[in-house]
């Protein structure tokens, strides 16, 4: 067992230009914390695994194909293989754990 303080994670930018922590990087599954900051989104993309975003704090919108949710803490949205997703931070802005598996890049 561990414990991950996520306050005391290395954050990087990825790809998309959003603020990243690794909290998982394991063959199975990948975890990561997504700082989406206010009005910032995450363009319209798929990937072709399971993908489950929990909201931790903030509020927001995440698009899953066709259907649109407006977000906020303690949801959970979930997304099936190769459906295209949209993230949008709202006035203050969103983070999210995104929790893919099988995690796409593996070790």
């Amino acid at each position: 067992m561990s414990l991950v303080e996520l306050s005391k994670l290395e954050s990087f930018i990825n790809k998309r230009g959003i603020e990243t922590k690794k909290v998982v990087q394991r063959d199975e599954v990948s975890v990561l914390n997504l700082e989406i900051k206010p009005k910032e989104n995450i363009e319209r993309h798929s990937v072709d695994v399971h993908v489950t975003f929990v909201v931790l704090r903030g509020s927001g919108k995440i698009i899953i194909g066709e259907e649109e949710h407006e977000v906020e803490p303690h949801n959970i949205v979930l997304c099936e293989p190769d459906v295209p997703m949209e993230l949008f931070g709202g006035e203050e802005g969103l983070s999210v754990l995104n929790i893919k598996t099988p995690n796409p890049n593996p070790k």
